[in-house]
């Protein structure tokens, strides 16, 4: 009878270990599939603030863009009340000197 419950004893311990080993195989298959879901959460969390940030630098450079092409027609403008004031101060400058012969003439006639 000691030799059937020690053979009895080690058939149990067997079946155990059997049984323990397929729930650790079990339970790290259920670990793998909770970090693989982990890691995929995580990285769709990271694409949609990476999704974020890129539409605030859209934002950004469109504004950048329009603030350009303001400065760019600003320019243009000035551009164009410089080259009018030239062609003023040319004027002002022939109208002078004309002013200036006119005088000269009248001088030398009252003298």
């Amino acid at each position: 009878m000691a030799g059937s419950s020690t053979g009895n004893q080690q058939k149990n311990d067997h079946l155990t270990v059997q049984w323990l080993a397929t729930a650790v195989s079990e339970l790290r298959g259920e670990v793998t599939e909770v970090a693989a879901s982990h890691n995929t959460s995580a990285e769709l969390q990271r694409r949609e603030e990476l999704n974020s940030e890129l539409g605030l630098l859209r934002g950004d450079v469109a504004s950048v863009r329009r603030d350009l092409e303001q400065l760019r027609a600003t320019q243009q403008k000035d551009a164009e009340a410089v080259a009018q004031a030239q062609q003023d101060i040319l004027a002002a400058k022939v109208q002078a000197q004309n002013v200036a012969a006119v005088c000269t003439d009248t001088r030398t006639q009252v003298s």
